[in-house]
């Protein structure tokens, strides 16, 4: 099993089209990723409220890289991405 967190710091302006496009396009198209187990947008109690957090869990790495390594991830993924000020990725192997 493999999780990957991806940190971004977002402007509050842009806070709500985030989790909008996060519900509405993002969360469906991983979701129906072969070995997709979980998605979860987090905002953490001890930073600052522009921070967000995604959570992925697949059930193998090589399942999250065809995911990564599919055209739809960067038409879904990219928008959140744009309206970060910054993204910060950390891949975990769960044991």
């Amino acid at each position: 099993m493999v999780r990957v967190s991806v940190s971004f710091v977002v402007p509050p302006p842009q806070k709500k089209a985030f989790k909008t496009h996060f519900q509405s396009a993002f969360l469906p198209a991983i979701s129906s990723q072969r070995g997709f187990m979980e998605c979860l947008l987090l905002s953490p109690d001890d930073t600052p409220e522009s921070c967000l957090r995604l959570d992925i869990t697949f059930a193998s790495s090589e399942e999250q890289r065809a995911w990564v390594a599919d055209p739809l991830h960067d038409q879904v993924f990219g928008p959140l991405s744009d309206l970060a000020e910054t993204v910060e990725v950390e891949r975990l192997t769960v044991s």
